[in-house]
């Protein structure tokens, strides 16, 4: 996946974590049944940082 801004290799696979949960917490889309994880992908180089489902 190449960064939209720079057009360096962005690093894929980074999970989100969500701060101050009690338990341990991810965040997903969900559309009816179908229920998708979110993942970032960031650019080493400029720090962008892009959603994508897994």
């Amino acid at each position: 996946m190449k960064c939209p801004n720079c057009s360096a290799e962005m690093i894929k696979d980074y999970e989100i974590k969500v701060h101050g949960a009690s338990l341990l917490a991810y965040i997903s889309l969900k559309k009816d049944k179908d229920e998708k994880q979110i993942k970032a992908a960031v650019c080493p180089k400029c720090g962008k940082i892009e959603f994508y489902t897994a």
